[in-house]
């Protein structure tokens, strides 16, 4: 994929407690779909932020979940006429161990999106997970986890300053890094 400056810019979404919330436990109210043993709950919201944002952006999904999980989910959630970009999961991440702790663990990088032929400056990541935030030194910002409460208001903001979102950058003109989707945008 080469972008060119006529295309839309990306807006690249992780999938677990940014968009749904899978447990094996039932909430305080029924869940959206099933997907083998777990429950999936839709983030409050989240077909009228997806319909908003493809107005703005080309839309993908990047998560550390495994691919079948990942491309199960990404499929049951996108509303009718709206297509993802690319749905990445746990395979498209890079892998680091941690000598210190021991184990290992997965991170995504804005660089591996370059070498697929993605413009950087074009490309927007919204995460909840702060150690990915570590390793991609921009265009990231940081949404509030989400645990299925069915009065979650975060992707209102998003909706709301989707035209404005693309282009922001912080006072003096740095990169954005790190900002919380409600902080950035104002509570409401």
């Amino acid at each position: 994929m080469t972008t060119t400056q006529n295309e839309k810019p990306l807006l690249v979404m992780d999938l677990d407690e940014c968009m749904i919330h899978a447990s094996g436990l039932e909430l305080d109210r029924p869940c959206d779909f099933f997907y083998k043993n777990l429950r999936v709950y839709k983030r409050p919201h989240l077909d009228e932020f997806l319909r908003t944002a493809a107005q703005h952006f080309r839309l993908a999904v990047w998560s550390m979940g495994t691919n079948k999980y990942v491309q199960t989910i990404s499929k049951q959630i996108l509303p009718e006429g709206l297509e993802w970009e690319f749905v990445w999961s746990r395979k498209n991440c890079r892998k680091r161990v941690d000598i210190f702790w021991g184990g290992s663990f997965f991170y995504k990088t804005l660089d591996k999106l370059k070498r697929y032929g993605y413009a950087l400056d074009k490309i927007t990541m919204i995460d909840n997970n702060p150690i990915m935030i570590v390793y991609s030194q921009s265009k990231v910002i940081t949404i509030k986890s989400y645990w299925g409460e069915s009065d979650d208001k975060e992707l209102i903001a998003f909706i709301d300053n989707c035209p404005n979102f693309e282009s922001f950058t912080e006072p003096g003109g740095g990169k954005r890094q790190g900002h919380f989707l409600s902080g950035f945008l104002g509570d409401k």
